[in-house]
């Protein structure tokens, strides 16, 4: 994770084929990002305006069935 101005870019690894959901929380976690993994191991999400957030945000990835 880094900053990036107001904003957070958030970078993971991945696997090739894999399906990804990026999820962000102040109290419940919800998916603000879903991708396939269709390129290489890594991928990222730039969460716009995610440094000026308030309450914080916890970020988490999980992989979809």
């Amino acid at each position: 994770m880094s900053q990036e101005g107001d904003d957070i870019r958030l970078t993971w690894q991945t696997g090739l084929g894999k399906t990804d959901a990026l999820q962000a929380a102040g109290d419940d976690f919800a998916d603000i990002y879903t991708v396939t993994n269709t390129v290489g191991p890594i991928t990222n999400y730039l969460d716009v305006g995610g440094a000026t957030n308030a309450p914080e945000r916890f970020y988490r990835v999980h992989l979809v069935p």
